[in-house]
């Protein structure tokens, strides 16, 4: 300290007392001592504005699908705990469990020393789990994530929060380039009339505020509920009148063990079902909750309809680009880059798999 401050006396003796120049080194000496590198504000769905000094450098996600965007955005140093059920996301096992989505261990939390808490909009129960952690001092960002704008959106979020908008970026025009190639795909077409079925018995489906609408949209299709609901009850009389050309349903926590359409009182002459275009699909394609998933007994494996009627063919349902369709077809894995799978739709299925692709015909070779 002593030798510094010799070397700063010899450079004023050399140089002489300059008033501007001296003050103005010394503002600039100030301004780098006290102000933050990067400060940055972000505001979350609720309008809640949380403020940093500098990128969050120690981040808790509580959905999964945040732990899914960071990691895409290659910002797994940021990750300091997780959840119980993120355990299943490839390089997080060995994160520190601080409780689950929906009751979060406020203590566990807080030890973790988190810069930020993310947080999926929802239920009341999560929101009063945020005000618990958010008094006692930890900052949350609660995001909403019904749509792929505003996927988009938290994903360019998360950038500006772990100092990686370059990157956030990048993940977001490619994901839009690829909605953009499957939208002219089908541009022209007629669209598909779709029912997409959430839970049997007690007949739940997807409404127009889904997520699975958009999706349907993006892959041609058509929901044959204009309900601007989320979720739909219906009836068989209901589903009868709106004979939809394609059947699908998804098996998960919701759905833990549907019925083939085809086995069920009054489906047998549905459109779709006779037709052979009923596909089952997995529920954690359509949330952003990365959970293993295994087709209930009774169905094959790979979400293929159980009939084979003229004019469907099991193998093409999927496209035969998914991992589990190309290993069924012999075909070798695709080295093509994915987003996230459990990014709540993910967009992994919508864009460029086509995962609801309504079982339309596929090109010869394909």
């Amino acid at each position: 300290m002593k030798s510094d401050f010799c070397r700063l006396r010899q450079l004023i003796a050399a140089w002489g007392f300059r008033p501007g120049l001296w003050l103005g080194l010394c503002l600039c000496l100030f301004c780098c001592s006290v102000l933050p590198a990067r400060a940055l504000e972000l505001v979350d769905s609720r309008g809640v504005t949380v403020r940093l000094e500098r990128p969050a450098q120690r981040i808790i996600a509580l959905y999964g699908a945040f732990n899914e965007i960071l990691l895409a955005l290659d910002a797994r140093e940021t990750l300091v705990a997780r959840t119980a059920a993120d355990a299943a996301i490839p390089g997080l096992q060995d994160l520190p469990a601080v409780g689950t989505h929906m009751r979060p261990n406020a203590e566990l939390v807080a030890a973790r020393q988190p810069d930020v808490v993310l947080q999926l909009a929802g239920r009341q129960e999560v929101l009063t789990q945020t005000e618990a952690l958010e008094a006692v001092g930890i900052p949350v960002l609660v995001y909403e994530m019904q749509s792929f704008e505003q996927l988009f959106a938290v994903t360019r979020a998360l950038g500006r929060l772990t100092g990686r908008e370059t990157r956030a970026e990048a993940l977001v025009a490619d994901w839009q380039r690829r909605l953009a190639v499957l939208e002219q795909r089908y541009a022209g077409q007629p669209p598909v009339r779709v029912f997409y079925e959430v839970r049997y018995p007690n007949l739940l489906a997807a409404g127009r505020a889904s997520i699975v609408d958009e999706i349907i949209r993006h892959a041609g299709g058509r929901n044959v509920l204009d309900a601007p609901q989320k979720l739909v009850r219906c009836n068989e009389e209901m589903l009868v009148a709106l004979d939809p050309e394609a059947y699908i349903l998804q098996q998960g926590p919701m759905n833990p063990a549907p019925q083939a359409p085809a086995e069920r009182p009054h489906y047998r002459g549905l459109s779709a079902v006779r037709s052979g275009r009923v596909l089952l699909v997995d529920e954690h394609l359509f949330v952003p909750v990365p959970v293993p998933w295994r087709p209930p007994n009774g169905w094959p494996a790979g979400c293929m309809t159980r009939s084979r009627a003229a004019g469907s063919e099991p193998g093409i349902l999927l496209r035969g680009k998914t991992p589990l369709a190309r290993a069924q077809r012999g075909l070798p894995p695709s080295n093509s880059p994915h987003p996230p799978k459990a990014l709540f739709s993910g967009l992994w299925k919508a864009t460029g798999l086509q995962q609801v692709v309504l079982c339309r015909r596929s090109p010869q070779g394909e």
